[in-house]
């Protein structure tokens, strides 16, 4: 009788992609444009963003290089991990259970990532110790302090 044997590199195994919160630069006078981004390696990874204008809003997940690469950004912070199993089904559903409110002259790219962010700290993405920092503002604060 011969043993199973996986596969997979010990990497792909019970590992977690990284997961950040960003803040970019807009023309004077927009507000900071938010995106949380997954790495999926040193360079590459998937932003989850909410893209558009009042009433054109749409959410989505992409394909995207290191968001720290652009000249734009304001602030990029690890804020916890997603499991490597749990990312796709979570990944392939965020404009279902996500959709933008474009309805709302006030819903922006930052009420998106509150949302998705609050949503991830239930399912236990978030860091323990930024757990309090969500719940009173402060770790957006620290993302955007202008803005929040």
């Amino acid at each position: 009788m011969t043993d199973v044997v996986d596969t997979k590199p010990d990497a792909e195994i019970d590992s977690d992609y990284d997961l950040y919160a960003a803040s970019f630069r807009r023309e004077a006078g927009e507000l900071c444009h938010w995106i949380l981004w997954v790495r999926l390696d040193e360079m590459n990874g998937v932003t989850i963003e909410a893209d558009g204008w009042n009433g054109n809003w749409v959410t989505r997940a992409i394909g995207h290089h290191a968001p720290y690469q652009s000249a734009a950004i304001l602030e990029f912070e690890i804020i916890g991990s997603i499991p490597v199993a749990d990312w796709p089904a979570f990944r392939d559903n965020i404009p279902i259970k996500f959709p933008p409110d474009n309805r709302s002259e006030a819903w922006n790219c930052q009420s998106f990532i509150k949302t998705v962010v609050r949503d991830m700290d239930k399912r236990g993405w978030i860091d323990d110790g930024l757990r309090a920092e969500l719940e009173n503002g402060s770790l957006l604060h620290k993302i955007s302090p202008e803005l929040v």
